[in-house]
């Protein structure tokens, strides 16, 4: 998983400057960027469900292959025609990792150890994001433009050839579940529908955030691009501290409580942005608790995804709930750039910051259903033992 996160954060800061030597158009170097999320949003419900049939570990095995040829068609490509080729390839190969990876995390864990192995992938995810960008720029910079899309292929073949010794195994052979032979449970329960509603508000909040903020920083707080990079690196680097403790916080308390905690810290940044603009201090302290947030959310968005996923839809359920959260979040960012331009940016944060509370407002049922089945499940544990 950090191999195939860092090969793709590489290559993306450097194909914007590779597609202008190539003479690609701003229309091109937009659409490079822009057929990335929508050959995500087609291909993740069809490789979803061809992975419930085929296997996860096929399925991952063919999108590392794909990354690997794309990284060398980037390489030796003549023209922006090319790299729109390849960077559709690559869409394939990211929006199938990614339901293929969570899919198959699904399939060889429990309940009991599920949440702590999610902090561990997110873990290593932003480590990979964190390497990515950085590796990539020092090889662009020693070697060539073509060296960090030649990095790219080697690390995705490194991945490719490590997966081969991953445990093929069936559904069901490691999640032991008593709900598994419940009929009512072969089909999707309420509250895998009211949770993936709840994850598309949080990416179009998202969305919001990560397309207003440097804009923000840049006009009004007349921050350079340094810093503005870096304060998504310091939320970044808080992602990776806290991604095992909150692994650890799901499996032992709850997946709601890792969620709705993760959500009220995501609140603090928009907030803090609007009323303490110019509290230089207090706002990087934000910065590295929405990043600590943020992970505490996924992590349980994730693991709770896999513990209401009925068997033989897990693939299917993670590509449906992938492209809902590409369109949340290319919605979100539309979103707010028209409140951006009919109102103020200040009213857009305040917007990501309503629809965060009402994410944490459709946490509250969930939070009941589970506390209850807790609950209940410990009586019967104690009942066991007596």
């Amino acid at each position: 998983m950090a191999l195939s996160t860092m090969a793709n954060s590489i290559v993306a800061p450097m194909l914007p400057i590779y597609a202008t030597k190539l003479n690609a158009t701003p229309t091109q170097i937009g659409l490079l960027v822009s057929i990335f999320g929508l050959v995500r949003f087609v291909i993740q419900p069809i490789i979803g469900n061809y992975s419930d049939k085929w296997g996860h570990l096929r399925v991952i095995h063919t999108m590392l292959a794909l990354f690997t040829i794309a990284g060398l068609g980037y390489a030796v490509g003549e023209n922006i025609q090319s790299l729109l080729f390849f960077r559709s390839i690559q869409a394939i190969a990211v929006g199938g990792l990614s339901v293929s990876i969570r899919a198959y995390i699904i399939q060889i864990t429990t309940k009991n150890n599920r949440g702590g192995v999610n902090g561990t992938i997110s873990a290593m995810q932003n480590a990979g994001s964190l390497l990515g960008p950085v590796v990539g720029g020092i090889v662009a910079d020693w070697l060539s433009i073509q060296a960090p899309f030649y990095l790219l292929s080697f690390v995705s073949l490194l991945g490719l050839i490590l997966s081969f010794s991953l445990p093929n195994v069936k559904f069901n052979q490691y999640n032991i579940d008593s709900n598994k032979h419940d009929k009512k449970q072969t089909r999707w329960p309420n509250a895998l529908y009211l949770l993936a509603g709840i994850n598309i508000l949080e990416f179009v909040g998202l969305g919001i955030w990560v397309t207003l903020w440097p804009i923000f920083a840049s006009e009004t707080m007349h921050w350079n691009s340094s810093l503005i990079g870096l304060s998504f690196s310091i939320s970044a680097l808080a992602s990776l501290i806290t991604a095992p403790v909150w692994g650890k916080i799901s499996d032992l308390y709850g997946r709601t409580i890792s969620g709705i905690t993760g959500l009220l810290l995501l609140l603090i940044q928009p907030v803090a942005v609007v009323l303490f603009t110019h509290n230089f201090v207090l706002l990087w302290l934000c910065f590295i608790l929405a990043g600590a947030g943020g992970t505490g959310y996924f992590n349980a968005y994730y693991t709770m995804v896999g513990d209401l996923s009925p068997d033989g839809d897990v693939g299917k359920i993670q590509g449906v709930l992938g492209a809902a959260s590409q369109l949340g979040n290319s919605g979100g960012s539309i979103l707010g750039s028209f409140i951006w331009q009919a109102l103020t940016i200040q009213i857009a944060f305040w917007t990501d910051a309503s629809i965060l509370m009402i994410c944490i407002i459709g946490f509250i049922p969930l939070f009941k259903t589970e506390m209850r089945t807790r609950k209940q499940n410990k009586t019967y544990e104690e009942e066991l033992t007596q």
